[in-house]
């Protein structure tokens, strides 16, 4: 079994719901069961001169219609929750991959995920599909050969030869179409990827004269594409010969088959005539749409499958340890040794040698000039960057609030209650209050008003706030804002913090604005080369470049 099918196996969802799908469909194909047979023993019956029991045999089928019909409806029913559930599976075990890559690469995969995204949702769709289709081909097709054997079992044997040898030539040809389908896919990609860098580099590649070398890379990788896919339509055409062999045979030998036996009344007219219904109205329909199926969205399926697989089955970080902070010290909530940190190997440090240590309860404002490191620091807190030298020692309940507040669409009370499901409405109201949020749940009508992807009815602020309230209504023990106030009024910040730090906790404050160093149990300076450490009143005795930034600070407000 290969990697796709695994996948695929590993997401189907409760074995209950295949069976009840199977149940349904096996009675929906009760009219192709009863067709042959009620036609044979009504034409029998109408030789022997029995218009009634011949009328009878009719109505049989007209009430395995309605059945079926029933069935149907039941059918589609059952389908949806199992390919819904399957489109869950998939999507849970593609993006887990994805996120796995991005963890262990540091790079992002927006792209890949959104492709990742519409290739489950092809697979939904073809599984969709293929299950529409086998409902009507398969088991169609099974009850067709138990209908015939039961009709006259010599009948049956002159059809299921041809059927099997048909079937097993289906089963040769779908592993070639599938390895060659994917050979395509991949030449595919590969002739989009080279076109891409051929076009990026087009103008380098005039001036150095070389843009013949990328005609001729371009061209190459065209008939490369080509030649896959001619060797796809060669397979494909090879469908024709299975039909032939389970559609058309099959009628060819049951007339083949009962001249003799019509000839010494061992098989009645009825009898072929059921037979040749069974052949013409049920077998070879469906072994034409069986074909097309397993031969045209089984193959895209499986190779989809494959793909997804690859995405799925990505490893995830080589350490643990390095994306998610271990405990500190006794007494401590956060502790930094020896923390070093570079984006490449090849670039200048952002952080180096910096020990650190916080107290649990104490307010640490991390203060500098744009781009010296401050919000690298807090995503090395909260374990979203891998140091690249020491190492980061933090509580295990650790919220990071960022400076882009990520509102989901569903209801006020849900984003609120995102993090800590179990809060009261009391709890609620209290935060509604703290973080100015009494307006807001005014204008949406209440905790239960809907909040829309994109809603309008949010300014920037508002999102902050929101971020800030279901932070501060988490379980957490350490919290690290990342500029999160940077939206809102100056007089909201103190109020903030001190609703943040009020229960003990820890808080470790991105400052935008200097003011909250005043504030602060102890001040984080980074000024452009080095990293202070202390009191915001020794900082200001001892620097002069932290004394400049709240002159210029001070000057600015005025």
């Amino acid at each position: 079994m290969n990697a796709g099918l695994r996948l695929l196996r590993s997401t189907t969802p409760a074995p209950r719901r295949l069976a009840r799908v199977a149940a349904w469909s096996a009675v929906e194909c009760l009219p192709a069961l009863v067709s042959g047979v009620s036609v044979a023993h009504a034409v029998d019956a109408l030789v022997a001169g029995r218009p009634s029991a011949a009328t009878l045999w009719l109505g049989a089928i007209a009430v395995a219609m309605v059945v079926g019909a029933a069935a149907t409806r039941r059918l589609y029913a059952a389908m949806s929750p199992l390919v819904e559930d399957l489109r869950d599976g998939l999507m849970t075990a593609t993006v887990r991959g994805t996120l796995a890559e991005c963890a262990r690469t540091g790079r992002p995969g927006a792209a890949t995920v959104t492709q990742t995204i519409e290739q489950v949702d092809q697979v939904r769709n073809l599984v969709s599909a293929v299950l529409r289709s086998f409902r009507s081909t398969v088991v169609p097709l099974a009850t067709a050969c138990v209908g015939l054997l039961l009709l006259d079992n010599r009948l049956g044997l002159a059809v299921l030869v041809p059927l099997a040898a048909a079937l097993a030539l289906q089963s040769l040809l779908v592993p070639r179409t599938v390895r060659r389908q994917r050979r395509a896919a991949l030449e595919q990609e590969a002739f989009g990827a080279d076109t891409a860098a051929v076009l990026a580099d087009l103008p380098a590649l005039r001036g150095l004269g070389a843009d013949a070398w990328g005609r001729k890379r371009l061209l190459a990788g065209a008939d490369s594409v080509a030649a896959a896919e001619l060797r796809v339509v060669r397979t494909t055409a090879l469908r024709q010969s299975v039909i032939a062999l389970g559609a058309h045979i099959p009628l060819l030998s049951v007339l083949l088959v009962s001249l003799p036996l019509l000839r010494d009344g061992s098989l009645s007219a009825g009898a072929v005539i059921g037979a040749t219904t069974y052949v013409l109205t049920v077998l070879a329909p469906a072994v034409s749409s069986f074909v097309a199926v397993s031969g045209g969205w089984v193959v895209e399926l499986v190779v989809l499958l494959d793909r997804l697989a690859l995405v799925a089955g990505r490893p995830g970080p080589e350490s643990r340890d390095a994306r998610t902070p271990s405990r500190p010290t006794q007494g401590y909530a956060v502790e930094l040794r020896g923390l070093a940190f570079a984006y490449r190997p090849e670039s200048r440090p952002v952080l180096t040698g910096l020990d650190l240590q916080v107290r649990r309860g104490e307010h640490v404002a991390v203060l500098g000039a744009s781009g010296t490191g401050k919000s690298t620091l807090a995503r090395l807190v909260a374990g979203l960057e891998t140091p690249t030298g020491g190492t980061v020692h933090a509580s295990e309940r650790l919220c990071f609030v960022p400076q882009e507040a990520y509102v989901f669409a569903g209801t006020l009370r849900e984003n609120l209650l995102h993090l800590a499901p179990t809060a009261d409405d009391d709890r609620l109201r209290e935060a509604l209050e703290v973080f100015g949020l009494a307006g807001l749940g005014d204008r949406l009508g209440g905790l239960d008003g809907e909040i829309r992807s994109r809603d309008e009815r949010l300014t920037a602020a508002d999102r902050q706030r929101v971020v800030l309230a279901r932070a501060w209504l988490s379980p957490a023990d350490v919290v690290v804002l990342d500029e999160a106030t940077s939206l809102l009024p100056v007089g909201d910040d103190e109020a903030i913090e001190a609703a943040f730090t009020a229960g003990g906790r820890t808080l470790v404050t991105i400052a935008h604005r200097v003011d909250v160093a005043g504030r602060a149990d102890t001040v984080v300076f980074f000024d452009g080369s080095s990293v202070h450490t202390g009191r915001h009143v020794d900082l200001l005795d001892g620097h002069g470049a932290y004394r400049d930034l709240h002159s210029h600070a001070a000057l600015y407000a005025h």
